[in-house]
């Protein structure tokens, strides 16, 4: 009896356990799977591997982008269809007021808005809907195809000045009768990626910052069809 007395007192659940004595005669403390259940603190079952998982996707949603789920929210820039060839530049920034707008482009029947930040281009598409600019109908959609990478390029040869940081740039003809085959014609030997008519203006995109600038070098004193 002394013996057990001053043995220490075994823990419940050990012997059913089937765990046998240490090298010092002492069974190892353990407890069944309800008395483990019983005495575990408050909000351990959180702290689990379950509750593990649940954080780690609460964590990688934080890191997508706003909407990410699907196409309209993961595109940094709108088409935007005014019903009306009068709109110029201000009418649209002034309509997407309170949005970072990176630039503006209009097409024949179109303008290109880019944005920034993908948030922006998002929020900007639900608060266009169903507004008008100052009685003009507007028809705003996702640009499934823009152009323009966000975030632009991270170094472009020569940036150290504005010309060779492009990789766009603005002709202005002098006559509006000049076509895109006119156009690719006079920038031939350059890789251009697509060509845009604004109403006073012409847009030429290269696939390259380096074609843009060489090309407008080439371009300063020549004229079109001699």
């Amino acid at each position: 009896p002394e013996e057990e007395a001053g043995r220490p007192r075994q823990a419940l659940g050990a012997k059913d356990a089937g765990l046998g004595e240490d090298e010092d005669g002492l069974e190892p403390a353990c407890w069944s799977e309800e008395e483990s259940e019983e005495m575990k603190p408050s909000g351990a079952e959180d702290a689990g591997s379950g509750g593990g998982e649940d954080m780690k996707e609460e964590k990688g949603e934080e890191m997508e982008p706003v909407g990410a789920k699907n196409l309209e929210e993961r595109t940094h820039s709108l088409e935007v269809h005014w019903g009306s060839p009068k709109v110029r530049e201000e009418d649209v920034r002034d309509f997407f007021r309170g949005f970072d707008l990176d630039r503006v482009t209009f097409g024949r029947d179109v303008t290109y808005v880019y944005f920034y930040s993908v948030k922006d281009a998002s929020s900007a598409l639900e608060r266009a809907r169903g507004r008008d600019l100052k009685g003009i109908q507007v028809d705003v959609r996702v640009n499934r195809d823009p152009r323009r990478k966000l975030g632009g390029h991270d170094k472009p040869l020569g940036a150290k000045d504005l010309e060779k940081r492009t990789h766009s740039l603005e002709v202005h003809w002098g006559s509006p009768k000049v076509r895109e085959e006119d156009v690719r014609d006079f920038f031939r030997g350059f890789d251009l990626d697509r060509v845009t008519f604004g109403r006073d203006v012409t847009y030429v995109y290269f696939y390259s910052v380096k074609d843009a600038s060489s090309a407008l070098e080439r371009a300063k004193g020549r004229d079109l069809r001699g």
